[in-house]
């Protein structure tokens, strides 16, 4: 028999060999490119051009799929990805088949200058392959250094994630709600007005940031009280009409510039958002059953980690839910990954650790469609502005720089990751956000919401269009087609005179809102 001092140094050797291994398994991910011989085990794809310079290399592409890219295999945890480039550059890791979703990754970015980034990510066990992608067809892009190390989980991370079980007890709460995003200064007519087309939502967009603009220095000791108000009177309105409220935070409550990475490194942005959001919730709480949910941030955007989601917004979220959590527990809130409102951020996502969240995209897809003419700047002439309308659906259209054909068929696949997200995980789905501009072709434009809508419904995903009484462009109660184009520059009434008679669009979104009368 072993002797008990035996066996402890047995156990002590399997364990220090176990340890080993495991340290074994992660092989050394720290890559430079300062010298040619640095792109050993490394391959690029046709239509790569690669060539080395000093301390960096530089990728230039001849097409949409331009890319230098290297195996790894990589035991399950968590990682961090970063790395040093300029150009039109995005680098990733994606499983080795290439057919999977692509992980989310850094944006490098940088017409002129030198660009660090990172990102953390989760993977399970597998083969991999670390993606730098050129961005776009004859672009460059350049690479000093790239570094894929373990990291420890995120702040967050231990709280327990709902299983679909425990998510589907709630369900089909909340209720199913259909109706419209409004604009700010809505009176009891217009209230009226809804509740005659058979809404029975509304999202209350608010701007703390406007408020801020005009009053920096005393935001939280008058404009704040004064937001807080508004969203009272407008929640009030709502409900003396029968009609719920989504309280939608539409820009961040920070005293810089937001979209981009300035928003992070704002010191207090993240106790103003969480002072902002437990005002909010204490200021509405006798209100509370006539509100439907609270929107944490509309279209979480920070534009230098684009084409992915802010990697900082999960961490704040959670902070958020629990601020809210401590005054009302019962709330529906509304969460949407990012970036912006657009559905790339469901992609490897994980459910909040809160039993009662609803998750929300937006919904302009083809771009190209939705928002044909919408960019044209002042005073273009008339002529080139016009190149810019009369995109058809179904059609050909834009579609992540190639042109396809969209049709019902083409609008579903694209809906796809949202509908496996949704059953995946048992959540309720909000569409906070869809429209076509007014002056797409006739009757394309009613098309494309049939379509939409009639998709929304069959999957029992809660929406609100955009936008009623907001800007005339997205208004259902102006004409219709190309004839209404407008863009600045253009004389105002075309903007702002409405249809003599209910357009086509408008009688497909009242069709619609009138199941919420059955």
């Amino acid at each position: 028999m072993f002797s008990q001092s035996r066996l402890y140094a047995v156990l002590s050797l399997c364990v220090c060999m176990l340890s080993c291994l495991a340290r074994a398994e992660v092989p050394e991910m720290n890559f430079t490119f300062n010298h040619s011989d640095h792109l050993q085990g490394w391959k690029y794809t046709k239509g790569t051009s690669v060539s080395h310079h000093n301390g960096y290399v530089q990728l230039d592409s001849s097409h949409w799929d331009c890319k230098l890219y290297r195996m790894v295999t990589l035991p399950a945890g968590h990682y961090n990805i970063y790395g040093e480039g300029s150009g039109d550059i995005n680098v990733y890791l994606r499983t080795a088949d290439f057919n999977g979703p692509k992980l989310p990754g850094i944006n490098l970015s940088h017409p002129e200058n030198w660009r660090t980034d990172y990102r953390d990510f989760s993977i399970p066990a597998g083969r991999y392959a670390i993606v730098i992608k050129v961005a776009g067809p004859k672009n460059q892009a350049r690479i000093k250094w790239l570094k894929v190390e373990t990291a420890p989980q995120p702040e967050g991370s231990q709280d327990p994630i709902p299983t679909p079980q425990e998510l589907g007890k709630y369900r089909p709460d909340p209720s199913m709600v259909r109706g419209m995003m409004i604009g700010t200064n809505l009176t009891a007519d217009d209230y009226q007005t809804l509740q005659d087309w058979g809404v029975n939502v509304v999202r209350v967009q608010f701007h703390p940031h406007r408020y801020i603009l005009k009053s920096p220095d005393d935001f939280w000791g008058n404009g704040w009280p004064e937001l807080l108000k508004h969203l009272e009177t407008q929640v009030k309105l709502a409900r003396d009409h029968g009609i719920k409220a989504v309280i939608d935070l539409h820009n961040p409550i920070t005293f810089g510039k937001f979209g981009d990475r300035d928003q992070w490194d704002d010191p207090n942005f993240e106790a103003n958002m969480i002072r902002g959001w437990q005002d909010i919730v204490t200021h509405l709480k006798p209100l509370r059953d006539h509100i439907w949910a609270y929107e944490l941030w509309n279209e979480p955007l920070d534009r230098s980690q684009l084409p992915w989601a802010p990697r900082q917004w999960r961490g704040l979220a959670i902070k958020l839910v629990k601020a809210i959590r401590r005054i009302d527990d019962q709330s529906w809130i509304v969460y949407g990954p990012g970036p912006g409102g657009m559905w790339r951020g469901i992609e490897h996502l994980k459910p909040l650790p809160d039993k009662r969240i609803i998750y929300t995209f937006h919904w302009y897809s083809p771009g190209s469609f939705t928002h044909q003419g919408v960019y044209v700047k002042a005073d273009t002439d008339l002529t080139v502005a016009n190149q810019s309308i009369n995109n058809h659906y179904p059609g050909e259209n834009d579609s992540n720089g190639g042109m396809a054909y969209w049709d019902k068929a083409k609008l579903q696949s694209h809906l796809q990751p949202i509908v496996a997200f949704e059953k995946k995980w048992n959540v309720p789905i909000f569409i906070g956000e869809f429209s076509v501009v007014r002056w797409a072709p006739v009757p394309d434009g009613a098309n494309w919401l049939n379509d939409s809508i009639d998709l929304f419904e069959q999957n029992n995903w809660s929406w609100t269009y955009h936008a009623f009484r907001e800007w005339p462009g997205w208004s259902l109660e102006h004409p219709s087609g190309p004839e209404s184009f407008w863009y600045p520059g253009v004389d105002n009434k075309v903007l702002m005179t409405k249809a003599e008679k209910q357009t086509d669009r408008a009688e497909v979104v009242k069709r619609y809102l009138q199941r919420n009368k059955q």
